[in-house]
C-alpha cells in the first residue's frame, strides 16, 4: 500500500457530524462501519451503545469490584487490555472498571476509561466485544478525510500491542513481531474501501477479506515448510485468521477514533466460509457475570 492517500479510493461516509458532542456523533456508528462492511458481524446497536458512555444513573447501578459475580470477568478484561495495548498506551494510575450488569438490552459490560499522550482512552468489553475509543484532548482527530485517514493509521500503529501469538491446533504458540503493523496492513487496506463523497464526513474502513486472503495464501507454503520440520500439518496463516487482530473496524468522525472486534481467539473462531468471524447471533455474548 502506497504512503499517498486518494480519494477515489478511500470511503468518506456522507454523514455530517454534530459538533456539539461526540455523543451525538456516534448514533449511528454501528450503521456507518456497516456501510464499510455488510459483513460486520457484531450488530449496528451494540456498536453504537459501546461508543458511548453511560449515563450517572447507570454508573450509580454499578457491581462493585469485590463482587464475586464479576471476579471472573475481571480477570478476562484485564487479560485482554494486556494483550491488545501497547503498555505505552496504558494508565500509570490504579482505575477500578465499572461492571454494569445489563446495561443495555440485557449485555453485562465492563468500561474503564484513562488519559495518555493526549488522548482521553474509553475501553468498553461485553464478553465478546472489545471497543476502544481515543478522543484527542487537543479537540481534533482530523479535518480532512486524507488527515483522519493518516491520523488513524498512526494511532492504530501505536495504541495496539507489538508483539501477539496465536495457538495453532497442535498446541502450538505461534509468536507475532510487529502486531500492530500487521493489523494496519489488514485494516487499512484498498480493497475494503469504497468512495462516498463528502469533505467533512466520518472516514472508515474495515478488514480486508482480500488481505485476508492473500496472508493464508503468502504463509501457508511456510507453514507447510514448518510442518515437515516439526512433523505436524499447521498452517500459521490460515489458523490465525481465526484472530482479533485480522478483524479490526475503525472509524475517525475528526473527534475521536473508534475501534471494534469480536474477542475470537483460535481454530474454530473462522465462519463456514474460512475466513472472517462467526454470525454475532451465534456467538451471543449478552451474559458476562455470575448471576
Amino acid at each position: 500500500m502506497k504512503n499517498g492517500f486518494d480519494i477515489n479510493v478511500w470511503l468518506v461516509v456522507g454523514v455530517i457530524l454534530s459538533r456539539a458532542t461526540f455523543g451525538c456523533a456516534v448514533d449511528n456508528i454501528g450503521t456507518h462501519m456497516k456501510m464499510v462492511d455488510r459483513n460486520m458481524p457484531i450488530p449496528p446497536v451494540l456498536v453504537d451503545q459501546l461508543f458511548k458512555w453511560p449515563s450517572e444513573e447507570i454508573i450509580l447501578k454499578q457491581v462493585p469490584n469485590s463482587d464475586p459475580d464479576v471476579s471472573l470477568a475481571k480477570k478476562q478484561y484485564k487479560d485482554w487490555i494486556d494483550k491488545v495495548f501497547d503498555p505505552l498506551w496504558l494508565s500509570n494510575l490504579d482505575i477500578e472498571p465499572l461492571c454494569l450488569r445489563g446495561e443495555f438490552d440485557g449485555y453485562d459490560v465492563i468500561r474503564q476509561y484513562w488519559s495518555k499522550n493526549d488522548y482521553k482512552i474509553e475501553v468498553s468489553q461485553t464478553s465478546k466485544v472489545f471497543a476502544l475509543k481515543l478522543s484527542s484532548v487537543k479537540g481534533s482527530t482530523g479535518r480532512t478525510a486524507r488527515e483522519k485517514f493518516e491520523i488513524a493509521r498512526d494511532i492504530c500503529l501505536h495504541v495496539f500491542s507489538k508483539q501477539g501469538r496465536y495457538i495453532s491446533s497442535q498446541g502450538a504458540r505461534i509468536s507475532i513481531n510487529n502486531l500492530s503493523e500487521k493489523i494496519v496492513e489488514t485494516s487499512f487496506c484498498e480493497e475494503s474501501i469504497q468512495k462516498k463523497e463528502k469533505a467533512d464526513a466520518i472516514i472508515c474502513g474495515a478488514p480486508s477479506m482480500a488481505k485476508k486472503k492473500e496472508d493464508a495464501d503468502k504463509n501457508e507454503n511456510h507453514a507447510q515448510a514448518k510442518s515437515i520440520a516439526n512433523s505436524s500439518n499447521v498452517k500459521e496463516g490460515d489458523e490465525a485468521l481465526g484472530y482479533w487482530f485480522k478483524s479490526v473496524y475503525w472509524l475517525n468522525d475528526g473527534m475521536s477514533i473508534c475501534i471494534i472486534f469480536l474477542k475470537t481467539e483460535g481454530v474454530g473462531a473462522r465462519s463456514d466460509i474460512g475466513v472472517g468471524l462467526p454470525d454475532f447471533a451465534i456467538s451471543g455474548g449478552k451474559k458476562w457475570f455470575s448471576h
